[in-house]
Order: structure tokens, then sequence, then C-alpha cells
């Protein structure tokens, strides 16, 4: 429940990182105003100062000497409310902590630790401290302003924390605390990811049994609701369609959606189909964006710019502000699982944060696994299917042959001449491949 701002003068902070618990600061009065759930404050931390994300704000402590917030880093929360249910969600289920749930789910920083910034106040100034005197010569040279380890190092290394002291309470430098790249966000312009000219344009016209696949769902795409269907399409039967259809129909009502696509599935084609049916209002988040290009993602999603968010595995976290639709395509795949952190499985994340939104969730694939087959015979799924491929192309011929009967053929004659060598490699290599492959 929200509390008043005056009441919270307590706020308890995640910091992205294993550590186990929220940890708890004050909230100074000049900041009560400012800050809400879910967002990134400056906090002490032994000597460091590193960001943190509000958890939770109370109005007392049973703790004492509790240190205070230093600042605010963003004018509005990073993790919404459903994100941070989401994220509690993961937490317990993955047995992880919530800050190891928060530093997968952020895009990285280069450092969640701020650089401390020595600006020197006046251009002519003395100093009887000779360490004092160097460091203020350093400054002179670099044009009044560097940071704390660049000024170490220029001096040799030497311990110049008492120097540092003397000069600020002289008021001669003062130091200023900088997260590494946070420079003010550009808007990301959405011109640059507009579709290339080769992206195919064309609506193609629904088979019937595309059409009974999108009629099943769509119900809860003009309303909302949760459900999750498990669409069972052969290769080539053109799932992707229905996926372009079904996001269109939740753009009409408002809203957006998110797609997520095994890493190696991130292909050109996909995305231009995507972004020539959405005018280029489509982010993609992958592992290959360098992590500036991530928070500008980010906060573009974040404010509602764009209609589509395509991703893999990390995707699945966006921070989407009024989803509509999840589509997890194929389904099967095993990179869906993170094997290290937080060890997650995106679809079934999907299933949960689509359930805790309240809106559908599309699992796809030619060769469904298991256990969503199985969620299918116990109801808990829909299962739609697509039994031909579009214009009734042909599937390939698959024919099966008994390995076991095809090596029995092989002699296993050995004689003492040159060519025995040869026949037992040749005996080999053909259990390798049965003759109809060869």
């Amino acid at each position: 429940p929200a509390m008043s701002h005056e009441l919270a003068k307590f706020a308890r902070i995640i910091i992205p990182s294993p550590l186990k618990e929220p940890l708890t600061y004050g909230v100074p009065e000049n900041l009560r105003h400012l800050v809400t759930i879910g967002m990134r404050v400056l906090i002490p931390l032994g000597k460091r100062k590193v960001s943190g994300i509000v958890f939770e704000l109370i109005p007392d402590t049973p703790l004492h000497h509790v240190k205070d917030i230093i600042a605010v880093l963003d004018e509005e929360p990073i993790v919404d409310e459903p994100l941070l249910t989401l994220s509690q969600w993961a937490s317990q289920y993955y047995v992880s902590s919530l800050g190891e749930v928060l530093s997968t789910m952020l895009p990285p920083t280069s450092r969640t630790e701020t650089e401390s910034i020595v600006v020197a106040r006046s251009e002519s100034m003395q100093t009887d401290h000779v360490l004092g005197q160097k460091i203020l010569d350093v400054l002179r040279e670099k044009n009044g302003r560097t940071n704390l380890k660049r000024l170490t190092r220029a001096l040799g290394g030497a311990n110049i924390s008492s120097a540092i002291k003397q000069l600020q309470s002289l008021g001669h430098i003062e130091i200023r605390e900088r997260l590494p790249g946070q420079k003010r966000r550009r808007r990301f312009d959405a011109s640059k990811s507009s579709p290339s000219p080769s992206a195919d344009l064309s609506r193609f016209t629904l088979s019937t049994e595309q059409y009974a696949a999108l009629a099943a769902m769509k119900a809860g795409l003009k309303t909302g609701g949760f459900a999750t269907f498990l669409l069972h399409g052969v290769t080539g039967s053109g799932k992707t369609e229905v996926y372009l259809r079904a996001m269109e129909c939740v753009r009409d009502t408002g809203r957006q959606s998110l797609i997520l696509i095994p890493e190696i599935s991130l292909t050109p084609q996909l995305l231009d189909r995507v972004n020539a049916r959405f005018n280029g209002r489509v982010s993609v988040l992958h592992s290959g964006l360098t992590a500036a290009a991530r928070w500008a993602q980010w906060w573009q999603i974040k404010r509602g710019d764009v209609d589509i968010v395509v991703g893999a595995r990390s995707a699945v976290f966006a921070p989407v502000p009024n989803l509509g639709l999840i589509i997890a395509d194929e389904e099967h795949d095993g990179s869906y699982k993170q094997d290290d952190g937080l060890r997650y499985n995106a679809r079934d994340v999907a299933v949960v944060r689509g359930k805790l939104s309240d809106c559908p969730v599309l699992l796809g694939s030619a060769t469904p696994s298991l256990e969503s087959y199985e969620n299918c015979r116990q109801g808990r799924y829909q299962l739609l299917e697509i039994s031909q491929r579009v214009e009734q192309r042909p599937l390939p011929s698959v024919e099966i042959f008994d390995l076991r009967n095809q090596f029995k053929s092989i002699g296993r004659t050995v004689t003492n001449d040159g060519a025995d060598a040869w026949r037992k490699q040749k005996s080999a290599g053909e259990r390798l491949l049965s003759e109809p492959l060869a």
C-alpha cells in the first residue's frame, strides 16, 4: 500500500548484488517528496557509495544509527510495482536473493559504485601543506577537475585522503559523486530503427487453421485477462503471421506486446517483418547491446514509446508499462534457461508475468516441450494446432531405417593382407552413416 511521503521516514533498499536482505536507510526530509518505490537511489555502503532500488517505505525501524539516502538518481521509478512483485516471485521460486534477481532484471551498468570527482573551487589557491599543494597543481593542469583515482595515480599512489579533507575544510575543493555513465539521457531516436527497404509488407491471407488460432485468442487480446495458449504449428505453417496479427490486435487496444525469441533466432528477417508492420516502434533487447544502449532502450520502453519489445531471455523482465500480450516463440528451446546467477527459465517467468499482468501468454513451437504439452492435457493451457504448411506446401519426406539391420550386412572378415586396416576403418565409418544416408 502507498504511504504518504510525510510518514515514509525510512526505506528498505535492495542493492543489485547477491546480498540476501534489503537494507534500511533513512529518507532525509528534503528527499521525502521524491523517493518512491522502485526508484534508484544513491546510498552509502561501508566506505563506498552504491546505487540501490527502493523496495519498501516504512514509518519507523527498530534499528539504531541508520544512514541516510544520499541522492535520488532518476526522475521516476525504474521498476514498477508489477515488476517488483515478479522479482519477489522469482526470488522465492528460484531460491535466489532479491538483489540477484534485480541485477539480472536491470540493464548492466559498468559498476553500481560511484566515482568521486574532485573539483577546484577557484584558480589561484595556495596551501602550506606540501601534498595539498601538489593536488592543487594537478587540478590546475586538468582544468580544475579530475576523478579521485586519476588524482591518486598522478601523485604516485600516495595516500591523499587527509590532504583532501584539509583542502575541503579550507573550501579550496569539493568532491562530487557521479555514477559512471550517468550523463544526461538522450531520447532514443526511433527513426534509426526504421524498417529496411527490403522488409516484406505483404499481409498474407490466413489459412483456416491460422484464423481459428487467432480467433481462439481474440477475446483475451481485446479485453485482457490471463490465459496461456500453446500454438503447435508444424515448421513453415505461418506461426509468425499469427503472432503479428495478435500483436496488431493488442496495439489497437493501446497496449504493448512482448515477444521472446531464442538468442539464435534474432534474425534480420524477423525483425524486418516486425519493424515493417509496426512502423519502427519496436525495441530490440539482446546481449550484444552496450550498457548505454540497454539503458536507452529501457527508458524508451518504460515511457511507452514502443509498441513491441523483441528480445532474448532477459527481455522477459522488460519494463513494458501496459502489457497486453507475451509471446515465447520456440518455447521448447534450451536457451530460455539461464545457467548462472539467477537460474531461471524465461518461458516459465513469461507465464507468471502474464498471470500477474492479467494478459494472455502465447507459447509457440513446432516441437512443444513435454511439460507444456502435459499442461495442455491437464487443461492449464489451451492447445491450438496448425497442421498444414502455408499454401499446402509439402512437408519434407521422412524415411525411417533400422540401423541394426544396416550394420548386420557389413562383413567382419579379418584377413592378414594390407587391406585389413582399411576394412576396419570402413566398417567403423559405415557404423556412423547408414547406406541411404551415405
